[in-house]
């Protein structure tokens, strides 16, 4: 057994002082459950996403602004979907605020938007920013196409076509592998007016555009009609009643003829056949419906001017059966093109 351990201090008017006390050996317990400092963690998130997804626009522009990615790598990308997931017009406000300052910020924000939002609300989103000049959401629109589903992208197909065509660059794109699905949905979707080339759209558009004015014609003819009249009525004028509803088929024809040029409409082309049509058939109809006094004179008008007149009143009556069947025939070739246009 070891003697006990002795110190000798010096101390004034005495000598060695034996220390006989045994040392104190009893153990000092450990203090578990003492809190210690929470570290950043759950609650400081919690907190930031609040205020990002309430907090006035200009307020959460800041607080981005002054937010360093490089010392929070984690709290970045929530801010940024809870801030993607505010109203699309606010949205609109905090990305015009932020990009001047924190552009790669501002473009993480609309990929996540674009990436998450229904497809009705990336429209609204897409019509706000379209006026704004570097928005970037033409490359969102892109990106967003290689992870949203195929309807998804398909309609993303639709928020692209305003874009000219002619403005991209030849050759391969330098935007990597963002624009392949949106060829092959643009592919696979069926083809409308709007995505169509212009050939085809001015293939649909050419049977309205190449049909005759057949209203011209026919206002000439008609005129034709009346003036070749004129020299009978004058002829018989005073020797017969009837004369007079000679003289009134020419002015009708002359007066009619006006309109039937400038406007066309389905009256005028009524109006405008309904005189002619009764000077044919009092043509046809010469031998019983005119008087035997009145015959010498009509006779000597129809040597001279008979033929022309039959001719231009035929014309008239061709030109508007012409007219009548044009629209359905036109009706019927255009949805032949449509479902020809589908098929292919």
């Amino acid at each position: 057994m070891s003697r006990p351990l002795t110190i000798t201090l010096p101390v004034s008017g005495s000598g060695p002082v034996p220390d006989t006390a045994a040392p104190d050996l009893t153990p000092v317990p450990l203090r578990v459950n003492q809190p210690s400092p929470a570290p950043l963690g759950g609650d400081l998130a919690a907190a930031m996403m609040s205020a990002a997804a309430s907090r006035p626009v200009e307020e959460v522009a800041d607080l981005l602004c002054h937010l360093n990615p490089a010392h929070t790598p984690t709290l970045a990308p929530v801010l940024h979907g809870a801030v993607a997931a505010r109203p699309v017009e606010d949205l609109v406000r905090l990305l015009i605020l932020l990009r001047p300052r924190d552009s790669t910020g501002a473009d993480q924000i609309l990929r996540a938007a674009v990436l998450t939002r229904p497809t009705g609300d990336v429209a609204h989103l897409t019509a706000l920013l379209a006026a704004e000049a570097d928005s970037g959401i033409q490359a969102a629109l892109h990106a967003a196409a290689s992870l949203r589903p195929v309807a998804d992208v398909a309609h993303l197909v639709q928020l692209l076509r305003p874009a000219p065509v002619a403005d991209r660059p030849a050759g391969p794109s330098t935007s990597g592998d963002d624009t392949e699905p949106l060829a092959a949905v643009a592919e696979q979707a069926p083809p409308d007016a709007a995505a169509l080339p212009p050939a085809r759209v001015l293939s649909r558009a050419r049977p309205r555009e190449e049909r005759p004015p057949l209203r011209w014609p026919a206002a000439a003819a008609l005129v034709m009609t009346g003036a070749l009249h004129v020299p009978l009525v004058a002829a018989l004028w005073g020797q017969n009643p009837d004369v007079s509803v000679v003289a009134g088929l020419s002015a009708l024809c002359l007066l009619l003829a006006v309109p039937l040029g400038v406007r066309g409409t389905p009256w005028t082309w009524i109006a405008g056949v309904v005189p002619a049509a009764a000077a044919f058939a009092g043509y046809l109809l010469f031998d019983t419906m005119v008087p035997v006094r009145v015959a010498v004179g009509i006779i000597e008008w129809q040597g001279r001017f008979g033929p022309a007149a039959l001719a231009c009143e035929a014309a008239v009556l061709v030109l508007t059966l012409t007219h009548a069947l044009t629209p359905r025939r036109r009706r019927t070739s255009v949805g032949a093109g449509r479902r020809a246009v589908r098929r292919t």
